[in-house]
């Protein structure tokens, strides 16, 4: 009697309650942030004048992290494939990708300097194409990790099918492959979206005169102590950051 009734009560499934018990800390202290920033805003009317204050650097940071998110795509796919293959050629893949992740923020702004003082780079610094390139150096990695994970989530026997059936090789890759690794890719770009609205260390460095980031404009209110002011632009980009790991959340169980 006990052993029957034994078999009907729901098995502890312990890494499942420690996701979940994870995922409740994660929303308290997020939730604490919030809370937190709200308070500190000094009320609505506040928090929107601070918006509207800073409506120049919102366009900027969101431009800014758009574009980046949308190169990181390929960028992500090239390298999660790389690093899914097997023997020296993933190897080959794995100190280029892991070396960013290293590298301290400030050093890859410096590094960037000193690549455009070089005479044979184009005039990269008048382009403002320097903040990106900052913000690909650093993100690009960890959209290439999440879209390794998706590269190891493929089921082989629909690719093997697509080489079978596709008539040309390319079609192989848009019909079947790019479909089913677009979920991880765009996870991928979320996140890439997410930190680049929050980098600040490189892109403080190389960024024109002119055209600060939203991080930017709260590291210079910091120092004047427009508190209302800093609380309202962080609780701006602590939103942003919750909607681009939340959107990389629910991309990533698309498929399953």
């Amino acid at each position: 009697m006990v052993m029957q009734l034994a078999r009907h009560l729901p098995r502890f499934d312990a890494p499942r309650a420690a996701q979940a018990a994870a995922l409740a800390l994660c929303l308290l202290q997020a939730g604490v942030l919030l809370g937190a920033l709200l308070i500190a805003t000094g009320g609505p009317a506040q928090f929107a004048a601070a918006l509207a204050a800073a409506g120049r650097e919102i366009t900027y940071t969101a431009w800014l992290a758009a574009l980046c998110a949308l190169l990181v795509m390929p960028l992500a796919l090239i390298a999660g494939t790389g690093l899914a293959r097997a023997g020296w050629a993933g190897d080959v893949w794995w100190p280029l990708v892991a070396l960013p992740l290293a590298v301290p923020a400030p050093l890859v702004g410096i590094g960037l300097i000193a690549a455009y003082n070089r005479p044979v780079w184009p005039d990269l610094y008048a382009l403002g194409a320097l903040p990106l390139l900052a913000n690909l150096a650093r993100f690009a990695p960890i959209a290439a990790l999440v879209a390794l994970a998706q590269v190891r989530r493929l089921d082989p026997t629909l690719l093997e099918a697509g080489r079978i059936l596709q008539r040309r090789p390319w079609q192989t890759l848009v019909q079947v492959r790019l479909p089913l690794l677009a979920p991880g890719l765009l996870a991928g770009a979320a996140l890439a979206f997410a930190f680049t609205a929050g980098e600040l260390g490189a892109t403080l460095l190389v960024a024109l005169p002119g055209s600060p980031t939203l991080t930017m404009r709260i590291y210079n209110y910091m120092h004047y102590g427009a508190s209302a002011d800093v609380a309202g632009l962080c609780l701006a980009l602590a939103g942003c950051a919750l909607l681009g790991g939340g959107a990389a959340a629910v991309l990533l169980q698309v498929d399953r």
